[in-house]
């Protein structure tokens, strides 16, 4: 049994005898190993017991100085606050301090609440308009009438409320109900309710005469029969309801049947600053001035709009091509037979032509507007005027007016980065009594420079600034617009 296993043939000779030598290898490795770290075991040097100091003698501890006189001894020194020193100053403070807790307690709790509320991001939502309840703040800043601040609640585009003050808007408040898409994708009604307390509304006469300087001596003046201008000022009271229907009949027109009533009331200014209307013009000749007047208006307003911007490196908020036309006619009925019946005609046409891409464009417009009753059968505000923000710019609102307006409009807009873009513009525009009596002399220029600064899809903020014969007037206003939808037609 031994034999056999020991017993090995030709074939496995050399693998044993291999693993014989290997085996011997690593027993001598080892034992190597071993004899080493005995041998530096025994050579490591032994640790000597050191020897303890000696104690002094009796004679070096007489020669040391006292313990409060040796050098490099410090005294120390009882640091501890006196009763005055600890008490007087916070009696003194006391106030001073839960004063100042208590002011900055709101604060504090108003951080903690902002932060544990996520309000910031509410807030993005409430002016985005991307939740149910949407808010639109605004500031209106116009020359010569200050500041109109305020805001807008819009509640799934059914129920829409303003407030504003400040400026000349005394006081604004308005709600307009819509159906939107309750009757159909095409077909929507609405219901309006608005009531404003304007102040310090500027009257310069009927006419295009230019602006008189210095005061005025002399007995009041007829604005029908002499277009002498004098800025004057008037406060009004206006009441407006107004119910409509607008129906999208095929694609890029719209046509709008309204109609409203209206009441206005009008008074000399509170601002003991501003010329009154009465001091310089006969309030008598001033159609309705003195007793105000009630009017129901009835309009049909038809629309043609195929405005767009495709590129999608421009704000859809600015289109840069297309056409936009519209045209209206109504008729005015005074329910207090305070003036004639009388009928308003107007028409605008614009048109956006892109040049150099889709960023920037050129905008020409031009509109006319007219009414039929005659200077004196009318209330004064209802005649068709020129001046403001939009309308024959550089020149204040109802600047001008009489029984017919012309006006044209070329604007040239570029961009300055993706949020800002600029534009250069010139008005020209006159009124007049008949289509007969309108003259090229008789035009006034506005030219001016403005910016817009918007987001992908709104318009935020426009500014420009005007210049006119009557000086220069600035604009700017904070107002975020409806959401537009970028449109997908590349022509």
């Amino acid at each position: 049994m031994v034999d056999s296993f020991w017993a090995c043939d030709d074939a496995t000779l050399p693998w044993f005898m291999s693993m014989r030598i290997h085996l011997a290898n690593v027993i001598f490795a080892a034992s190597v190993s071993v004899g080493a770290g005995t041998a530096i075991a025994q050579e490591a040097p032994q640790p000597v017991a050191s020897e303890p100091e000696p104690a002094p003698s009796d004679s070096e501890l007489s020669a040391a100085p006292d313990s409060d006189k040796a050098h490099g001894v410090v005294k120390r020194r009882d640091n501890s606050p006196s009763l005055f020193t600890s008490t007087v100053p916070r009696v003194i403070f006391f106030v001073p301090k839960w004063s100042f807790f208590g002011l900055m307690w709101p604060i504090r709790k108003g951080l903690y609440l902002v932060d544990r509320h996520d309000v910031p991001a509410r807030i993005g939502r409430l002016l985005s308009g991307d939740s149910a309840l949407t808010l639109f703040p605004s500031a209106i800043i116009v020359a010569g009438q200050g500041v109109t601040f305020g805001f807008g609640a819009d509640y799934r585009k059914y129920v829409r409320g303003r407030l504003l003050f400040g400026g000349e808007a005394r006081q604004i408040y308005g709600i307009k109900l819509r159906t939107r898409d309750l009757l159909g994708a095409s077909f929507e009604l609405d219901a309006e309710a608005e009531y404003q307390r304007l102040r310090n509304s500027i009257f310069a006469g009927i006419g295009n005469s230019s602006l008189q300087s210095g005061d005025y001596v002399g007995p009041l003046l007829d604005p029908v029969s002499d277009d002498t201008a004098f800025e004057t000022r008037y406060d009004q009271n206006v009441a407006r309801i107004e119910l409509g229907a607008n129906w999208s009949f095929a694609e890029h027109f719209e046509a709008r049947l309204s109609a409203a009533y209206l009441r206005r009331r009008f008074d000399a200014p509170d601002d003991s600053s501003a010329t009154s209307l009465q001091t310089i013009y006969d309030t008598t000749k001033v159609t309705s001035f003195n007793s105000g007047f009630s009017q129901v208006y009835s309009e049909f307003r038809l629309s043609f709009d195929n405005r767009s911007q495709p590129s999608q490196w421009v704000s859809a908020a600015l289109p840069t091509r297309g056409w936009k036309l519209t045209g209206f006619g109504g008729r005015t009925h005074a329910t207090d037979n305070s003036h004639e019946d009388y009928t308003r005609l107007g028409l605008n046409a614009q048109r956006y032509q892109h040049l150099f891409g889709d960023n920037r464009v050129l905008i020409g417009r031009a509109q006319v507007e007219w009414v039929s009753a005659q200077a004196r059968e009318l209330p004064f505000v209802d005649l068709a005027q020129l001046g403001g923000s939009t309308i024959l710019r550089g020149y204040r609102r109802g600047r001008f007016r009489d029984r017919m307006s012309v006006l044209g409009s070329l604007e040239y807009r570029f961009p300055l980065n993706r949020q800002l873009s600029g534009f250069l513009f010139v008005d020209a525009g006159t009124v007049a009594r008949t289509p007969s009596k309108i003259d090229l002399e008789d035009f006034h220029l506005g030219t001016g420079i403005g910016f817009h600064l918007h987001t992908t899809d709104r318009l935020l903020v426009r500014m420009q600034v005007a210049a006119g014969e009557d000086g220069i007037a600035f604009n700017a206003s904070f107002r975020a617009s409806d959401r537009v939808r970028r449109s997908s037609k590349r022509r």
